[in-house]
């Protein structure tokens, strides 16, 4: 192995947060001495998961959960040793509305991503007309599809569930998570498990039976046996899921031979010695590491590699991230009524600003005092860029449907307006076609090594999972001769 590596990672995200800990990991568990710098350019590490606490409200300002059936977020809190406050939603979360002819109507229960299980809450549900609930009911009659290659996430559902079912509620649901274009975002890149139940079972209801009756046994994990139950799909932090990246940086910072550096912009990456790179800071300075991990934007990436590997960086390119705005609102329990849901989503076809609205108070408890409803608002539809308004525009239009959907009169207590610019990648038709591309130009350069949102997954675990893999990635490279 290289004796005594310098290893940098660009992005103190939680990818390259979890990155940066598997590395100090491997090196104790090897007895390796290590010299780890990581990069951030904000002031903060963290990345989006950002958490704002203000009159004892608890503001995701980014992602406000984990997926808990993935389970690398849970695996590093319980590494950092938050595993105890790790919290799913509360008793009052169980219900979720979809916006229909310009009112809140329940989802029909027995959903597994999406997808109707209960043909009596199919047929009871009013959001679809007698042909749509008949059509959806055939599901386990389509035909898989034959030919290879991809599909986009609106084409499968509709081939699958027909047109209602699919334009009404699943592709609002699941295009919602990344605030995509159904029409345009792959479905073996968003969702890559209900093209595989449709090979292996030639039913998305087949499959999802299948699933659920193939579980493994629970194990005594608490959280984990209660997501493979589906009660618990999500998990949180008790006082704010960004204690998680907090937590894995105080103990980067502690370790010997790592330093954690804000404000430290990387302009580019170069070359040089064989395996080794410089790594060029904004304000010209220029250290040499042995291997590098780019836990960056894509398009940052993109910037960064230019200069000798064209090609890889191209692709790179190719990858679009979308804005949004989360638009956070505190209100007297008077004024919205007492919430028992998690929220609703608010499809394309309804003409409202917002996508969907997060019940926070309601579906996390502890996040607002006795008697004050804390609700999360998105906006940021395919083809629009609210993030550019100013954030009068953005809060009068978000009230104003909130007045027509849910009966809400009176003005926040509390207002805030979170902008992403350029935050969230669209795994568009193709997606994995142009990963593959990129890993392939960078097949010369194993000491380099990306990860993040971009790439396998956007979610706090999938980032996290890419970020350990990374780490192992370099330090098996490190270790040929």
């Amino acid at each position: 192995m290289t004796a005594d590596p310098r290893i940098a990672v660009v992005g103190a995200g939680i990818a390259g947060l979890a990155a940066a800990l598997r590395l100090l990991d491997s090196a104790r568990a090897g007895g390796r001495p290590l010299s780890l710098t990581i990069l951030e350019a904000d002031a903060r590490p963290g990345g989006k998961v950002r958490t704002e606490r203000a009159g004892g409200l608890v503001i995701e300002q980014g992602p406000d959960s984990m997926v808990a059936q993935k389970p690398w977020g849970i695996g590093l809190a319980r590494r950092v040793g938050l595993d105890g406050d790790l919290i799913g939603p509360g008793p009052q979360a169980g219900r979720t509305y979809i916006v229909h002819g310009g009112r809140l109507v329940p989802m029909p229960e027995g959903l597994a991503l999406g997808v109707p299980l209960s043909a009596t809450a199919l047929w009871r549900s009013p959001l679809f007309s007698l042909a749509g609930k008949l059509r959806a009911s055939l599901e386990p009659l389509v035909p898989p599809r034959r030919e290879a290659g991809d599909e986009s996430m609106a084409s499968f559902l509709r081939r699958r569930l027909g047109r209602e079912v699919a334009d009404r509620l699943v592709a609002p649901l699941l295009a919602g998570i990344s605030s995509g274009d159904p029409e345009r975002l792959s479905i073996e890149a968003t969702f890559p498990e209900l093209r595989r139940m449709e090979r292996q079972h030639g039913s998305l209801v087949r499959g999802m039976r299948a699933r659920r009756r193939g579980r493994a046994a629970p194990g005594g994990d608490g959280l984990a046996d209660k997501a493979r139950e589906g009660r618990r799909p999500f998990v949180n932090l008790r006082g704010g899921l960004d204690r998680l990246p907090a937590a894995v940086a105080a103990e980067l910072q502690a370790a010997p031979g790592v330093r954690l550096v804000t404000g430290a912009r990387v302009r580019g990456v170069e070359p040089r010695d064989g395996d080794r790179y410089d790594v060029i800071l904004e304000d010209g300075a220029r250290e040499t590491y042995d291997a590098v991990v780019l836990a960056v934007p894509a398009w940052e990436a993109a910037g960064l590699i230019a200069s000798f590997a064209p090609e890889a960086a191209g692709h790179l390119l190719d990858i679009p991230y979308k804005s949004s705005v989360v638009v956070a609102l505190a209100f007297p329990e008077r004024a919205t009524g007492k919430l028992e849901g998690s929220g609703f989503i608010v499809p394309a076809g309804e003409g409202r600003f917002i996508t969907a609205c997060t019940w926070v108070s309601a579906k996390w408890p502890g996040t607002a005092p006795e008697g004050t409803s804390l609700l999360r608002c998105f906006a940021g539809r395919p083809g629009q860029e609210p993030v550019d308004l100013a954030d009068d525009e953005i809060l009068d239009a978000v009230l104003a449907d909130l007045r027509d959907l849910m009966g809400i009169e009176e003005r926040p207590t509390l207002a805030r307006i979170y902008r992403w610019r350029r935050a969230m990648p669209q795994y568009e038709v193709g997606h994995l076609d142009r990963v593959a591309a990129i890993t392939a130009h960078l097949q010369d350069h194993p000491r380099l090594v990306l990860a993040g949102a971009g790439y396998g997954g956007a979610g706090v675990p999938d980032c996290i999972r890419q970020g350990e893999e990374a780490a192992g990635r370099v330090w098996t490279a490190l270790r040929r001769p």
